[in-house]
């Protein structure tokens, strides 16, 4: 059932199938239609149910803290907050937390800082569909 509060989409989902526990993920991009393809690459194989989506880095360490999700996906460049100084503090407030970090930045060297920053996995959001499985599956079958 989908709630509104303070402009953000919350949504709380328990899957009906015994054993079987879907990834809780929260969405943060300040661009509403790549927030919209993030949900679709993330929900596409039912593994993962977009809890909550944020449009700034401030309201994403909010979420992280309040819905305490498995995942945040974060982009880099939002407004109030980077996408790395979020993953910094959702990281060290909830080490558990899994964070990817992703960009349309065709700088090599912000993987490495989205790393240092404590972010489990970096995807360019040019190959977010592709991906996004992978990264997956690798931060969470380690």
């Amino acid at each position: 059932m989908p709630t509104q509060a303070r402009g953000l989409r919350v949504l709380t989902h328990y899957s009906r199938q015994v054993g079987y526990k879907r990834i809780r993920a929260v969405v943060a991009d300040d661009i509403p239609d790549m927030q919209t393809t993030m949900i679709c690459a993330l929900e596409h194989d039912g593994f993962v149910h977009v809890v909550g989506t944020a449009d700034n880095g401030v309201t994403a360490v909010e979420l992280a803290k309040t819905l305490a999700p498995d995942l945040v996906v974060l982009d880099v460049n939002m407004p109030k907050m980077t996408g790395l100084e979020a993953a910094m503090l959702i990281k060290q407030s909830s080490p558990d937390t899994k964070v990817l970090v992703i960009s349309s930045d065709d700088n090599p060297e912000l993987a490495l800082c989205a790393l240092a920053c404590g972010a489990d996995g970096f995807v360019w959001k040019t190959s977010l569909m592709k991906d996004c499985k992978s990264h997956l599956k690798r931060m969470f079958l380690q």
